[in-house]
Order: C-alpha cells, then sequence, then structure tokens
C-alpha cells in the first residue's frame, strides 16, 4: 500500500487515512504495507533510519491499528541487499534496520506483524535460510512473542517456501507469493480457466497446506492477483477460484494492489473494482460456471446454483459505471436469463446474486460487448479505397466497436473529433494533422481497399513520433507486414514508414495492427505499386515458412534463401517480447515451452531485407 522508494508508490500517491476506512467498511482485515528502507538509511555505520521516515511508517500503521486491522510492514524493493548479499557491509546495514525497527515497533500490539524481506530473489536457498535465521534473532531481542513472516529464495513461490529451511521459533508463519500462470496473471496473455487451469491452481494452494499441516506452521499466501490487462472473464473466474480454493483450506491470503494495473481499491475515486466481492465473499456455496453468451442483440446467460435452499436471485448488471444493479428477479431454481434486445457497441456486465436469510452469494463477474452485425460494415467514403492510391488513417471503415475498429481502454480521448466511435483516439496533433493517437499494444483498425491489378506494392504508414518503441503491423488476406516505428522529431512531424509485398487484384480488408506501444501517431496510409528491382525477393512471403512442432515444445523457422541471419523476436499480444535471438542461423529454432496459448508474432530482421517479416503464431 505504501511502497517508499524514495517517495511513497507513485501509482498510488501518499497514503491517506481514508484508504483504512475503506478497507474496514469492505470487510478486510489485514493491510500488508510495503516498505524500501535504503533510500532513508545511512550507507556508514550505524546505518541511521530517518526519523522521520519512522514517523511516516508509523502513521500509517496506526491508521490501520485504530480500525482493529492487522498490518503487515516488511522491507520490500530493498533490492541492494539481493544484488549484493555476500557484502559483510550490506548484511551489516540490513541487520541494523531490522533492529531499528524492531525497537521502535516494539510496544505496538500483536496484530503488528514483521515480514522479514519481500521475495529474495538473487539470494541462494542457504543465503535465505542464514537470513531468516539471523534477521530472526534480532527481532527478537525486542519482540519476543510477536508473529514474523518468511520464505524461501527466488520470487517466494510455494515451491521456494517448501525448500526453506523453518527457523526454530514458535511465533513464526510461512509465505509464498502466487501469480501462476505468470504469462496470464502478470502479462495478460492469452485466457484462464480449462479444467487443466483449475486443476494446477488447486494442486499449488494444496501443496502450501501440506506443508503447513506437516510441520505445524501457520501458512498466509500474502500476494496473488492479475493485471487489468488480462481478459476480463478469465481475471474473474481465475480469482473466483483462487479464493475458494484457498478458503476451502482455510489459508490466508492477502490480493496485491499497487494502485495501478493491478488495482482492486481506485483511490482517486474512492471506490472499488468489482473483485471486492469476489475476494471477500466468494466461496463453494456461490453460483459458479456462469456464461455469458448472445445471439443477435440479445445476451444469454447460464449459471449453475450450488445453494440449494435459497430464497431469491437477482441479476445485477452494468454497463456504464462503476457500480452493479439489480435488472431482474428470478425464482430461486433458476439457471438461466436472456436479456433482450439490448444496443450494440455497449460492455455489459452480469453477476447472479443468490439470498438465504440474511447471506447473500455472488457469483464472478462476466462480461460481453456486444459487437455489430458483420454485414453492417461500410467503408468511410462509401466506396473502397482505389489502389495504388492514399487515404488518411483515421478513415477506418464504419461498423463499429470491434467490427471494424479497437480501442484497448474503451475511452476517446477527443470524442467530438471528426468522428463519433467509441474508444477511438483520433486527435489534431497540428493545424493540418488529424491523426490515430494513443496507439496502445493490441488495437486495430480495418479499411476496405479495392486493388487494380496484382502487383508488388510498397505500403506507406505516415507516423510522427516521439520515441522508437512502437510496432505496427498491416494484414492482407492473412499477409502481415510490418515496420518499427522510430523517433521522428515529435508527433506533428510524419515521415514515410515503409513495407512491401504483393497483393492480388480484387477487393481487400487492409488491418492496422498496434503490435507494441509507443508515443507516435498515424496521420495517413499510401500503397503504391513497387517498381524497384529485384523487390520480389523483399520480404515475400516465401522467404520464410513456420514449422510446428508444439509437441516438441518447439517451432522451427526456415528460409528460401540461403545464407540468411537475421534477428528473431517473439512479441505477445500486448507487444511484449518474450523471446528474443540475436545474429540467429537459419533455419532458427524457438523454444515454445515457456509460452502459455495465444497469439504471438514473431520479427524477423536481416540486413537483406528493407523491411522485416512478421509471421503470426497460434499456440494451441
Amino acid at each position: 500500500m505504501a511502497e517508499t522508494a524514495p517517495v511513497e508508490w507513485s501509482d498510488n500517491g501518499p497514503a491517506q487515512e481514508f484508504y483504512f476506512n475503506a478497507y474496514k467498511e469492505a470487510g478486510f482485515q489485514c493491510v500488508r504495507i510495503p516498505i524500501t528502507w535504503d533510500t532513508h538509511t545511512l550507507d556508514i555505520a550505524p546505518f541511521t533510519v530517518d526519523t522521520v521516515w519512522l514517523k511516516r511508517v508509523n502513521e500509517i500503521v496506526n491508521w490501520a491499528l485504530e480500525r482493529d486491522l492487522y498490518v503487515i510492514i516488511n522491507a520490500h524493493h530493498d533490492d541492494w541487499l539481493k544484488k549484493n548479499y555476500s557484502n559483510l557491509v550490506f548484511q551489516a546495514r540490513f541487520d541494523s534496520i531490522w533492529s531499528q525497527v524492531s525497537t521502535y515497533f516494539k510496544d505496538k500490539p500483536e496484530s503488528l506483524l514483521f515480514e522479514i524481506l519481500n521475495e529474495p530473489n538473487g539470494l541462494t536457498l542457504a543465503q535465505v535460510d542464514e537470513l531468516n535465521e539471523r534477521v530472526l534473532k534480532i527481532i527478537r531481542k525486542t519482540n519476543p512473542t510477536r508473529i514474523v513472516f518468511f520464505t524461501g529464495k527466488g520470487w517466494a513461490n510455494v515451491d521456494d517456501l517448501i525448500a526453506a529451511k523453518i527457523p526454530a521459533d514458535d511465533y513464526i508463519m510461512g509465505y509464498y507469493h502466487s501469480y501462476e500462470p505468470w504469462s496470464f496473471a502478470g502479462q495478460g496473455q492469452g485466457t484462464w480457466g480449462t479444467a487443466s487451469d483449475i486443476a494446477a491452481m488447486a494442486a499449488r494452494i494444496e501443496k502450501g497446506k501440506v506443508w503447513s499441516e506437516t510441520n505445524n506452521i501457520p501458512l498466509v499466501i500474502s500476494e496473488f492477483g492479475t493485471d487489468t490487462l488480462c481478459d476480463y472473464n478469465s481475471r474473474m473466474l481465475f480469482l473466483a477460484h483462487y479464493v475458494e480454493e484457498a478458503d476451502k483450506r482455510n489459508i490466508a491470503f492477502a490480493v496485491w494492489d499497487d494502485g495501478g494495473t493491478f488495482q482492486v481499491y481506485r483511490r482517486k475515486q474512492k471506490n472499488w473494482h468489482e473483485t471486492k466481492e469476489l475476494l471477500l465473499n466468494y466461496s463453494s456455496l456461490c453460483p459458479n460456471l456462469f456464461t455469458v453468451s448472445s445471439v443477435d442483440y440479445n445476451i444469454n446467460l447460464a449459471w449453475n446454483n450450488r445453494l440449494t435452499n435459497a430464497d431469491s436471485i437477482h441479476i445485477e448488471r452494468k454497463i456504464d459505471g462503476p457500480e452493479f444493479s439489480l435488472h431482474a428477479s428470478l425464482p430461486s431454481s433458476s439457471t438461466s436469463y436472456t436479456d433482450n434486445n439490448l444496443n450494440p457497441e455497449f460492455f455489459y456486465h452480469y453477476r447472479v446474486k443468490m439470498f438465504r436469510n440474511d447471506s447473500v452469494f455472488y457469483s464472478y463477474p462476466q462480461r460481453l460487448f456486444l459487437k455489430p452485425l458483420a454485414s453492417e460494415r461500410i467503408p468511410f467514403k462509401g466506396e473502397a479505397f482505389a489502389i495504388p492510391g492514399s487515404f488518411q488513417a483515421e478513415d477506418f471503415d464504419k461498423g463499429g466497436y470491434w467490427l471494424t475498429y479497437y480501442d484497448k481502454d474503451f475511452v476517446r480521448t477527443n470524442p467530438t473529433l471528426y468522428r463519433t466511435e467509441k474508444g477511438a483516439d483520433i486527435e489534431l496533433v497540428a493545424d493540418d494533422i488529424i491523426a490515430l493517437a494513443n496507439n496502445q499494444a493490441g488495437e486495430w483498425y480495418e479499411y476496405s481497399i479495392n486493388v487494380a491489378k496484382t502487383a508488388n506494392y510498397e505500403i506507406v504508414l505516415y507516423i510522427g513520433s516521439n520515441s522508437d518503441k512502437g510496432l505496427v503491423t498491416t494484414t492482407i488476406s492473412e499477409k502481415d507486414r510490418s515496420v518499427y516505428v522510430k523517433a521522428t522529431g515529435g508527433i506533428d512531424k510524419t515521415q514515410a514508414f515503409s513495407m512491401f509485398r504483393e497483393i492480388t487484384a480484387g477487393e481487400h480488408i487492409l488491418k492496422l495492427y498496434i503490435v507494441r506501444t509507443g508515443d507516435f501517431v498515424i496521420d495517413s496510409i499510401a500503397i503504391k505499386e513497387d517498381l524497384t528491382i529485384g523487390c520480389d525477393e523483399i520480404d515475400s512471403e516465401n522467404n520464410y515458412q513456420l514449422l510446428n512442432y508444439d509437441q516438441k515444445g518447439e517451432i522451427e523457422i526456415i528460409s528460401n534463401s540461403s545464407n540468411i541471419i537475421a534477428d528473431v523476436a517473439v512479441f505477445n499480444s500486448l507487444g511484449i517480447v518474450v523471446y528474443e535471438q540475436k545474429r540467429a542461423e537459419f533455419p532458427a529454432i524457438i523454444n515454445t515451452q515457456e509460452l502459455s496459448s495465444g497469439m504471438y508474432f514473431i520479427s524477423i530482421k536481416s540486413d537483406k531485407h528493407k523491411s522485416f517479416e512478421i509471421i503470426r503464431y497460434l499456440k494451441d
């Protein structure tokens, strides 16, 4: 909550007392306060901790204690120790910090808990075992019965905890963190919720339970959660199953809320994400197997009632705004509902709420975006753009969100400029430049084009950019071409970025796909016949072929050209590099065992090509 290196966590801002009113009123029982001590501690003996900082930590701790909340304080993001643990001066400095912290807080109630070190990644198992024992002895000089949390090496997952030596002490608890699979929970790739996904989650939590019972050591999962960039329905299912599996085993847990993309409490708005009800109330009695689907402009809901003696059922819905509201009241035996004659281009969120006496049982929320029907696609100018020719990037086809364009956050920064589609970020970046702006990985736009003849073409994107970070792909007939966006001196200073390919005569849909986020705008697109000699070898689709050997956990990229050496990179759907080979010789082998299911883009860049090949790879 209050991360402190060198100032309090930037995503949250300085901690405020009203946070703790919200935590208490919601029903949470414990708050973990991550604290970085490094920038508030002298580098030389006696390694004094700044008293102003101690007073600030004390103020925040008291806000929690005054509301009868349990409080965990720790050493968090103190990477100086993790990177240089063998340095005896660093060890002495860390020992001194805990000596001062223990002394300062020694008279606090037992509801204040200490955690030795967050995620000791970089230390060996032997070093972590030694650290736990040494710091615990320091704490015990002034706090003989205070609960102290310990863990194992690495990122503190359950296997790390199980491998750790258990200190000889009667007032300790083991902790571990869980974001598995990280590709989903931490990076937002793919979806989650298959039977094997759920079984793997349950097995990890069961491991912790067995360790706790075998060693008679209480256990807490002190961090878990999902990035809000994850697929919404998968994310809700993930959190619901996690809470249920931990609750069934009587294991305490704490969700990670960094105020950023793992946010649970909206501090500025002073309200909660819908995950609050899951975290506090979901159990094995709540409705499950909740699905939403659509037929035309009707949405069908279905669920399983695990509570057999409910009094009634409510369907709650939200469209705009943060709060659910009552939409329909149903008999207690109901297991389905249809919401009819809805308007397209909205996200419809639903949850099932069951009542029994004074108790309430919520399903996990699920949502569905009601797409316009495919027949509603219309070229922006009334007819497809003639190729060769040029057109403005903001003139993507009419038809609606998720049919002719997709925006990541569904929020439009300038809703009245040029056209009115929801979410599409169109900005006036100069007196004469209206462009697609705020381009984020995963966003796309589609354009109807009519190509006069089959030929090799140069596709030119006119882009203004403040950075070198962007990556943009164009797709026609399932064939991709891409350009890396380089800084142009400003978003109002556009330059040409070219890619080359053959396009057959006739009507096509050109998709403009943002592979990697960057501070750039796209002004216009030109497609002209490429008359360059020998251009048929430039990025020809036949230059590279992808051979998929998923059963072996690898893919092979082969080339029709000889002596190819190229840089190979694999991007996930968010534009994050998940695998990279520099100066790879072909055929190139890519290990896919660590990749979760989902769509990936493989870029191949060689000196022989003007631009570079992008191959889409779908891992089952």
